[in-house]
């Protein structure tokens, strides 16, 4: 019987491709070949944390043969900040915990003993508060000495020489995704940003500028849980950004406005929505003629704050090869959502729609717009974040509830029943 090392490289690669990463990483350390065919799915995606340990990591690795397989790149931006031990005591929350993240990352049902120790282990005892006050002392001077390490980055220009070495190496780099875990991996009782603090700006604007120095084509780009203000950067930054942004077909926007902790919400999202007003993120999708898939959000959690305008995020443009869109907390006519599903008619195959602030009696006409002109393979529709209703059309047509509220708008009850009609 053959075994794995001398079975076929078509077969090898079929195995390792439905395999754990970490099961990889151990399969790697058996022999050679498996080692060489294992390099292409444990570099694959490589991620960043704004420390100088992982700069040190990143370094090396644009420097081995492994290098050409790095395809996707995750950058953490997330800072910790400086404060004294007394303060971080203070700020212990222990109704806090289990925290929201965790719930959500619970294991499926069919799920193995060995994902959910997995989850355990990774999820839950990473995460939990100090307990003691040793403990809180301990876990106080992890952090201090995080902050000193990403302040020597700051003070290298967050580590700019370096990624623009490391990035020049990554030859076949081609998706780039920025997100800000907020201490989730470990504990961190100031979690939101502060009014002063950059946002993560000088990292996301480092790693363009490697981007843009190497003359590197992407394909995507993901801003996740970002603020407002990355958008606030000056004229030669904006024409660098619009020329990395010019070769993408895939781009997710995700903006909150609830990320200010002595900042008025309602204050923030006015900001938000007048940014978008004053029409510098439209001029950047315009730069964007091969976008196949746009997704964008603006988390609001106050219902009452202003909101952030469709017309001023794609305006009149049509993308001539949008396959997929999804719209998350806009607002908008039900005229002007008709003309941008009008000028892509015949590219859109699935759309996501969620609460989105329209008129309501508009939308049964909308949804019957929608199943006459679009040729829909799939359907996902959100009024508010308590009612969400899911169409498959690809497959079967059917819709189910993933939690059921009150659902006072019988007319588009009816219109989505209407829908699903054969």
């Amino acid at each position: 019987m053959p075994t794995l090392d001398r079975i076929a490289p078509e077969l090898q690669h079929m195995i390792f491709g439905g395999v754990d990463r970490r099961d990889i990483q151990n399969l790697r350390l058996t022999c050679k070949s498996l080692a060489e065919v294992g390099a292409r799915y444990t570099f694959e995606r490589l991620r960043l944390s704004f420390s100088t340990r992982s700069f040190y990591q990143l370094q090396q690795i644009s420097k081995l043969p492994v290098k050409d397989f790095v395809r996707t790149l995750v950058y953490d931006i997330w800072e910790t900040k400086e404060y004294n031990l007394e303060a971080f005591m203070d700020c212990i929350d222990f109704d806090e915990y289990p925290p929201l993240s965790v719930l959500e990352s619970l294991p499926p049902k069919d799920a193995s003993d060995r994902d959910w120790r997995m989850w355990r282990r990774c999820g839950v005892k990473s995460m939990s508060p100090p307990k003691t006050k040793r403990q809180s002392r301990k876990e106080w001077r992890r952090q201090r000495t995080l902050f000193l390490d990403q302040q020597s980055l700051r003070k290298m220009n967050y580590g700019q020489a370096s990624l623009n070495t490391a990035i020049a190496r990554l030859v076949n780099l081609e998706h780039i995704k920025f997100t800000s875990s907020a201490g989730y991996n470990s504990y961190d009782p100031y979690r939101d940003c502060e009014p002063d603090s950059p946002y993560g700006l000088p990292q996301i604007m480092s790693v363009l500028q490697a981007i843009s120095t190497a003359e590197t084509t992407l394909k995507s780009l993901e801003l996740r849980s970002t603020n407002w203000r990355v958008f606030e950067i000056d004229e030669d930054q904006h024409q660098m950004m619009k020329r990395i942004v010019s070769s993408l077909q895939s781009f997710l926007l995700h903006i909150e406005t609830n990320e200010e902790r002595d900042e008025d919400e309602e204050a923030s999202a006015e900001a938000c929505a007048k940014l978008f007003g004053q029409g510098r993120p439209f001029d950047l999708l315009q730069s964007m003629p091969h976008l196949q898939v746009f997704r964008i959000s603006i988390e609001a959690w106050n219902e009452n704050a202003r909101r952030v305008d469709l017309k001023h995020v794609v305006g009149q443009f049509c993308w001539p090869r949008l396959c997929k869109v999804s719209l998350d907390g806009l607002e908008t006519t039900s005229e002007e959502l008709l003309q941008f599903f009008q000028r892509h008619a015949e590219t859109l195959r699935v759309v996501t729609l969620l609460n989105i602030q329209v008129e309501q009696e508009s939308w049964p006409d909308i949804l019957k717009y929608m199943r006459t002109a679009l040729k829909l393979e799939g359907f996902v529709f959100c009024y508010s974040y308590g009612d969400h209703w899911c169409f498959d059309l690809a497959s079967e047509i059917e819709a189910y509830v993933l939690k059921t509220l009150d659902f006072s708008f019988h007319e588009l009850v009816k219109a989505c029943q209407w829908l699903l009609e054969p």
